[in-house]
């Protein structure tokens, strides 16, 4: 429909039928006047109707004498979406403003918007500050398609929730009709009830009238992680969050604004560890931190680290191996007991420009997989250190290639080494043969790690939510609720 700026005239019964005092009055008194509405809210119709009758306010004066040439605004609830019928806005006013007649009256047209449910427009009179709400209620129109809701959500194995699926009309606006469900067979349902049956990604078919919709369920397996909720701009602040990997459970902290924590969990899952470069986000340093929000510093400040970065605990909890950076010097591999006592380098000296990053041990602690700045080439290389002797791996593939990757994890039960390389996850052995892929095509990946059993992984994407991934058969499960997460950590 086309929508114009003209505002209705009005005839003179009209005038006299507003001035008799007839309508509605949802409106505001001050010092400087009041602004009724005379007629055209408290309308029921359907989504994305043009009301017949405009909406007409009234401006007076405080001794009640209708103010003339007053400039009236018509305001609508922001908000809007794109759906398949278009764009979707609250009740749409065909003019922003009118100007008050000898009467004291304004008006506009009204179109009702495509979200089902109560809906208002806010008129004000900015010269008097005075303002008063129309109110509508807006109808579901005709039955346009069927919706499964949710439509993407996660389950546990054995456990359940209530479908919620309708037809719906061109907006996506529930309208209430029942539906029939069908799925697949990671997924049982009886009726509108939904239980998980065996770990994978469900599609769920709802039918009714003809039309059919589709959703889809994640059937996860159990664990809690830990991650970085990024912040978004503006005085928002960066959290850590700790969820359970079927959505329940949700805590959050908050952290400084330019956090990059990198948490890394206790063997015994109720400390972490992570960085903390304060309000600045510069020279972080490693702290503690439990359930209770309490945080600790790791290593005191005379050690003299110009930086802590990337810490990882022992499989025994014995020490927690760590990126230090020293004074003139790139970073090199340290580690430190959890009480902060012990802190001793195990990797070779740097130097202003070869440094060492993103320690891992094995599960025996006796090796470590690490990156280091290459002479060369890349941005960084894959390495594994003997941790008794000093000793460096320079991984290989056969044709000579170094083994080029970020943020390498030694898996918690195997001699398997996953690392990051152009977004996606790579797997190896220690002595860099088998290499294989250990993520499947269509998203990129990020910063990841092993769960307990050495089964899947958990890592950020490209879709701007955290994947579960079994390497073993490319199986991935986004997590719907994981919208801007980073840096995930699976509690052991």
């Amino acid at each position: 429909m086309m929508r114009s700026g003209r505002v209705l005239s009005r005839s003179a019964p009209l005038v006299a039928a507003l001035l008799s005092g007839a309508g509605a009055c949802d409106g505001t008194t001050g010092l400087s006047g009041g602004v009724r509405i005379v007629s055209g809210d408290r309308v029921t119709d359907t989504a994305a109707t043009e009301l017949p009758n405009p909406l007409v306010v009234q401006v007076a004066s405080t001794s009640g004498q209708p103010v003339a040439g007053v400039q009236v605004q018509f305001v609508m609830v922001p908000g809007y979406s794109f759906t398949p019928a278009g764009l979707r806005t609250h009740t749409y006013v065909y003019a922003a403003t009118d100007t008050t007649d000898a009467h004291g009256l304004a008006s506009v047209r009204i179109e009702l918007g495509g979200y089902a449910g109560e809906d208002s427009v806010i008129v004000r009179v900015p010269t008097l500050d005075i303002q008063a709400v129309a109110r509508y209620t807006v109808l579901p129109g005709a039955a346009a398609g069927v919706a499964v809701l949710p439509v993407d959500t996660v389950v546990y194995v054995d456990r359940g929730f209530r479908l919620r699926g309708s037809t719906t009309d061109r907006w996506g606006n529930p309208r209430g009709e029942p539906v029939a469900y069908t799925s697949s067979a990671e997924v049982a349902i009886n009726g509108d009830s939904l239980t998980g049956r065996t770990v994978g990604r469900a599609t769920i078919t709802a039918t009714a009238g003809g039309r059919t919709g589709v959703g889809w369920v994640s059937v996860v397996p159990r664990g809690t992680v830990a991650a970085l909720l990024s912040r978004v701009s503006g005085p928002d602040t960066a959290r850590l969050v700790l969820f359970n990997l079927d959505g329940s459970g949700f805590r959050s902290f908050d952290l400084p604004y330019f956090a990059n924590p990198e948490p890394d969990w206790a063997p015994s899952g109720d400390v972490w560890v992570m960085q903390d470069a304060g309000a600045l986000g510069e020279n972080p340093h490693l702290v503690l931190m439990d359930f209770s929000g309490a945080r600790r510093r790791l290593i005191d400040s005379s050690a003299g680290f110009t930086g802590e970065y990337y810490p990882q605990y022992s499989v025994d909890g014995t020490w927690i191996y760590f990126a230090g950076g020293l004074p003139g010097r790139r970073a090199e591999i340290w580690r430190v007991h959890p009480d902060g006592s012990g802190a001793e380098q195990v990797g070779a000296r740097a130097d202003s420009y070869d440094g060492d990053l993103q320690p891992s041990p094995s599960p025996d602690g006796t090796r470590l997989a690490f990156t280091r700045t290459p002479d060369c080439c890349y941005d960084l290389l894959v390495r594994v250190l003997h941790v008794s002797t000093g000793a460096i791996d320079t991984l290989q593939r056969a044709n000579g290639t170094p083994i080029a990757g970020v943020r390498p994890r030694w898996s918690p039960t195997a001699d398997v080494i996953a690392y990051a390389n152009a977004g996606q996850i790579w797997l190896m052995q220690p002595d860099a043969s088998s290499e294989r892929t250990g993520s499947p095509p269509g998203h990129g990946y990020g910063a990841f790690d092993w769960s307990p059993d050495g089964r899947w992984l958990i890592a950020e994407s490209d879709a701007d939510l955290l994947y579960v991934i079994e390497p073993a058969t490319g199986l991935a499960l986004p997590l719907p609720f994981t919208s801007r997460f980073r840096q995930p950590a699976w509690r052991p």
